[in-house]
């Protein structure tokens, strides 16, 4: 059986990792390095809590609408002993951000039906503190899963109503 999705191809843009389906987009929308995406501006938030926040910004492209989802984790504490000296990418514990991304590439190489990766990066910005973010592309008109355990579990619940039910 042949894999719901075909792997993720990556490449550097400047600072960043980049899904290879989202160079060109994110090189027109002059988003190509850390600092253009972290300080992108006219974004609308949908969560905000103290580590990290999740936001959505609207653009028009090749003739369609299209919304990409900024995720910035906030100044994160890592062991100065595990920052390499050449980045962080490949240190004991990846930040938060780089994580993130990396599951969700994982998910979609096993073929589970996840958001499409678009790009992620990180910041040293003191000995041992980082900031990092990864990009999606929205994903309408799927819920999340934590949609579903939260606010629509009758759904899981099957067609008789009760767990356990007849699916």
């Amino acid at each position: 059986m042949e894999p719901l999705y075909q792997p993720i191809r990556f490449s550097q843009m400047h600072d960043m990792q980049v899904n290879l389906r989202y160079s060109d987009p994110l090189s027109d929308l002059g988003l190509d390095n850390f600092d253009s995406v972290w300080n992108l501006r006219g974004l609308k938030t949908v969560k905000q809590l103290r580590d990290r926040s999740v936001e959505y910004y609207d653009f028009f492209y090749r003739g369609k609408n299209r919304r990409f989802y900024p995720k910035r984790h906030i100044q994160e504490s890592l062991s100065p002993v595990k920052i390499p000296l050449g980045g962080l990418r490949g240190a004991d514990r990846d930040p938060q951000g780089i994580l993130e991304f990396e599951n969700i590439c994982e998910f979609r190489a096993r073929s589970f039906c996840t958001v499409e990766p678009v790009a992620d990066c990180q910041k040293v910005i003191g000995p041992s503190q980082v900031i990092s973010f990864l990009i999606t592309e929205d994903f309408s008109p799927y819920l999340q899963l934590q949609s579903l355990f939260l606010e629509q579990r009758r759904f899981l619940e099957g067609l008789r109503g009760h767990s356990g039910g007849t699916y």
